[in-house]
């Protein structure tokens, strides 16, 4: 891969370009998150420290239609240290976005602690075009103002699901200290390069790929795994296959962390919500942070919901699926393959 090298006017459009793409407006947005009225549902503060968990920054994203579906994943992915941004593009329609706030705004868990948010304005967006990518690093813009205590950045789709529990491509997992060189670098690298991609077919696929490997800061910090699990048909179409329960064994034993594609209300999302996620019809996932108790666990469908109520939501206890998510990422950075030429330059 070459440096790409481009002239002081390209470098001074491309500076404004990127400031109208990311510029961050106050009211573009929803707070999903308003604090409980009720003293039974008061949050536990986050503790930030060298022993403590990780937080992240989730991006998910869809169109007219699947304001269920990203409500289904948020509670799939839910815990009360990280951050939600929720985003449903211009081919929804006012009210379906005022009803996925509204969905927000009246859970009582997200109530209380405040964490979920979602865009009021939305934006088109094409898959196959910059505009995916604009739309991302917009939303990790205004993830980075809402608040910059996180580590991770994770973008989702409606299509995607968890196939571990919180405790413990175009897809991808971001550094915060990277998403901030993209988004606030003063190095005009990100921008020249957001110019260029702005006429790249697919430029999701690529664009943060580029500026790391020709960032030297962020050189060869990567490792070749989206942590995804999919299955493409033969020859690959634009998209993975849908997964359904012939798959299910096979998406739990590759230890990764989410998977796609996944019909609305499939069964093997059912499957996934009780035997890993152990999440209510209707609650979020279960982790160690919940102190209620399941009364039935084995119950065709889970009505209740331990997460109601809540201790130390800075303990976590990794399940079965989280000690083989730790197993994936510890071989892939053990590979010796991976500590050096990562980036390929030609």
């Amino acid at each position: 891969m070459r440096q790409l090298r481009f002239s002081t006017w390209i470098g001074i459009a491309a500076f404004i370009i990127g400031a109208l793409i990311l510029g961050v407006l106050s009211h573009s947005f929803l707070h999903g998150g308003i604090p409980a009225a009720d003293p039974g549902f008061r949050a536990v503060a986050l503790s930030r420290g060298p022993g403590d968990p990780p937080v992240f920054a989730y991006w998910i994203s869809g169109t007219g239609g699947e304001g269920e579906k990203i409500l289904r994943l948020l509670k799939a992915v839910y815990h009360p240290r990280n951050r939600y941004l929720l985003h449903l593009d211009a081919d929804s329609t006012a009210s379906e976005r005022r009803r996925l706030a509204l969905s927000v705004q009246s859970d009582k868990i997200f109530k209380a602690f405040a964490n979920v948010y979602v865009v009021g304005k939305s934006y088109a967006v094409d898959r196959t075009g910059s505009s995916v990518l604009a739309a991302t690093l917009n939303g990790a813009a205004v993830l980075l103002k809402i608040n910059s205590d996180w580590d991770w950045f994770i973008n989702l789709s409606s299509s995607d699901y968890p196939v571990v529990t919180q405790d413990g491509s175009p897809w991808l997992i971001l550094s915060r200290s990277f998403v901030e060189h993209c988004v606030h670098s003063w190095d005009n690298l990100p921008r020249k390069l957001l110019m260029y991609f702005a006429n790249v077919a697919y430029s999701m696929e690529s664009y943060f790929q580029t500026v790391i490997c020709n960032s030297p800061e962020f050189q060869n910090t990567t490792v070749n795994s989206d942590l995804r699990y999919f299955i493409w048909d033969d020859p690959p179409g634009l998209d993975p296959l849908f997964l359904n329960q012939s798959h299910y064994k096979e998406m739990i034993k590759s230890g990764a962390a989410f998977a796609r594609r996944f019909m609305e209300d499939d069964r093997v999302l059912k499957q996934i919500d009780k035997k890993i996620l152990r999440r209510s019809s209707n609650g979020v996932g279960v982790g160690k942070w919940c102190s209620g108790q399941l009364s039935s666990p084995k119950k065709k469908d889970l009505e209740e919901d331990p997460s109601l109520t809540w201790g130390d939501i800075n303990v976590v206890m990794p399940g079965p699926s989280g000690k083989r998510l730790r197993s994936l990422v510890s071989e892939l950075i053990s590979d010796e393959r991976l500590h050096s030429n990562r980036c390929k330059f030609t």
